[in-house]
């Protein structure tokens, strides 16, 4: 099953990121619902990050 990467917003106006795991964007985004958060952006996750870019620690990977 993929994997989605998601920026939501809970009820109280703050902003949350995490990933979650859902057949289909369309899918991921109900269950963003359902949890009482409002989508902002929901994206698949890639299994490899793009060659060139930092990773968390300020690393450069190719």
């Amino acid at each position: 099953m993929p994997k989605f990467n998601y920026v939501a917003m809970n009820q109280r106006g703050k902003e949350e990121k995490g990933t979650l795991d859902a057949a289909s964007q369309n899918e991921a985004i109900n269950c963003l619902k359902d949890m009482g958060l409002f989508p902002t952006k929901v994206t698949e996750a890639t299994a490899e990050p793009k060659k060139g870019a930092k990773d968390k620690k300020g690393w450069w990977f190719w």
